[in-house]
């Protein structure tokens, strides 16, 4: 804006320092987390100021405050680092002088026309003009750390139809608003982020996740367990390592002094029962072995099957009596299968799950077999012997 204003508009509307305040005080309340905004000019390209800074902040009280930043702070000089990259800058922009920026203006004619179309062209600038400086803490101003951002603007010559460095135009940004995300940035993600990888969380078995609008400090993240893995404190009512004091720790021990950061079990998950891809305890996810009732329903099985040589004998010698008497023996059959079926097993210890498997599958197999083996014999002496009167 600045530059378009110093090439098309009135002698009378820039030199208004009104307008100037007005402008860096809107800037201010365009967004909430700026702190501050300013249009600093270079040596003498304000009226007859050597020089002029219209800087507008926010009091502690919270209204907006305008002023002449250059009675107070004399920026002319390399060591005002955001100023003099600024004019670097500008420099590189001129000798481009391909960025230029068209429009048109129309104005009232009459009550029901325009005017034809004025060309508006301006010199402007990209993103990448700008530089951000490094984190500071404003002593005396807001007291606080703060980041900013600054972009040259122009003045025309209409003699020679150039562009000329006029001053700088920047933002102070309130890092206590702006969120610092220490985790693994994301595969794909184009976004710098210079903090990215630098949480303390112990991967092996923790993820780092990040916790928005915690401000500018280091330890807005939470290491939670990954699958596989469970929190040690199950009665917590969160479940989740604290990035802060996480950070707290590492420091200490950075330091020399007493920390638990290193110590084996702290700041860790638990593994998982075998064969448990996630859980919350250490309870097993898979079936165990209760071997006093698996014995007692195996003696039951046994039991049933030593009574069916018996019952044959039984069905053999009496089967004169009641013909019909063979469909007895059908639940008999479909009991001992219920029987074997019902070597269920029972959660209590936590074996070895391939033993578990081998275990299962033997016995289970061997009951099965058997039982299979002695009711063809039941079936062929009940069809056989079952019609006689």
């Amino acid at each position: 804006m600045l530059t378009r204003l110093w090439k098309y508009a009135a002698p009378e509307v820039v030199h208004s320092e009104y307008m100037m305040h007005a402008g860096v005080i809107s800037m201010v309340e365009f967004d909430a987390d700026i702190f501050a905004a300013g249009n600093c000019y270079d040596q003498y390209q304000y009226k007859q100021y050597w020089l002029f800074c219209p800087y507008a902040y926010r009091l502690p009280e919270g209204p907006i405050l305008a002023k002449d930043l250059a009675v107070e702070y004399k920026y002319l000089s390399n060591t005002s680092e955001w100023f003099y990259i600024a004019r670097k800058n500008a420099e590189k922009v001129i000798k481009r002088d391909r960025s230029l920026a068209r429009s048109y203006n129309t104005y009232t004619y009459n009550e029901t026309s325009h005017t034809d179309r004025v060309p508006d062209e301006i010199l402007s600038v990209n993103y990448e003009d700008g530089k951000w400086s490094k984190p500071y803490y404003d002593c005396g101003g807001g007291n606080i750390w703060m980041l900013t951002y600054t972009v040259p603007f122009f003045g025309y010559n209409n003699a020679n139809n150039s562009y000329f460095f006029k001053g700088t135009s920047g933002i102070d940004i309130d890092l206590r608003r702006v969120d610092i995300d220490q985790c693994p940035q994301p595969a794909g993600r184009g976004k710098l982020n210079i903090f990215a990888n630098s949480h303390k969380c112990k991967t092996r078995t923790t993820n780092c996740i990040s916790i928005s609008g915690l401000g500018f400090r280091r330890g807005s993240y939470k290491c939670v367990c990954k699958d596989g893995f469970y929190f040690p404190d199950v009665k917590a009512q969160h479940k989740y390592y604290n990035g802060t004091f996480l950070e707290e720790e590492y420091e200490k021990h950075s330091t020399g002094e007493s920390s638990m950061y290193y110590l084996p079990t702290k700041f860790e998950c638990l593994e998982c029962a075998e064969g448990c891809e996630t859980c919350v305890d250490e309870r097993p996810c898979v079936v165990t072995l209760n071997w006093v009732m698996r014995t007692v329903l195996l003696g039951i099985c046994c039991l049933v099957i030593l009574c069916l040589p018996f019952i044959a004998m039984f069905t053999w010698k009496y089967g004169h009596v009641k013909g019909e008497s063979s469909m007895y023996y059908l639940p008999t059959k479909f009991e001992c299968l219920e029987c074997a079926e019902g070597c269920e097993t029972c959660v209590d210890e936590r074996p070895c799950v391939v033993t578990l498997n081998w275990v299962m599958r033997t016995v289970l197999l061997g009951i099965c077999c058997l039982v299979i083996l002695c009711l063809p014999f039941i079936a062929m002496f009940t069809w056989k012997y079952g019609h006689v009167k």
